[in-house]
């Protein structure tokens, strides 16, 4: 599993430390986790899925996909985060609209 965190930080654009500050760890228990040195608990598991958005199964098991699909409304936020410079009401409004559409 230790090299299945490591991967999955790393493609998440993640260094060990805001790993860490988003799991509510120390930076160094990030490293154990990824050298082996230490297992990490269930409960920490299940949060490094949902911060990096990976299928538990391939975590634990290294089968499968790593990615879990994002949900519809992550891939809208996503694109909104994308052209949130822009001052233009109408072509968030625009973006929603469309996505909503079957």
């Amino acid at each position: 599993m230790n090299e299945r965190i490591k991967a999955a930080r790393k493609a998440a654009g993640l260094k060990q430390a805001e790993l860490a500050e988003k799991l509510g760890v120390k930076p160094n228990t990030i490293t154990s986790y990824e050298t082996g040195l230490r297992v990490p608990s269930d409960a920490i598991v299940i949060s490094i899925c949902r911060e990096l958005n990976v299928s538990e199964h391939w975590l634990r098991t290294g089968e499968g996909e790593m990615s879990l699909p994002k949900e519809p409304d992550a891939q809208l936020d996503e694109i909104l985060g994308q052209i949130a410079s822009s001052e233009d009401e109408l072509i968030k409004n625009i973006i929603k609209a469309y996505w909503s559409l079957d």
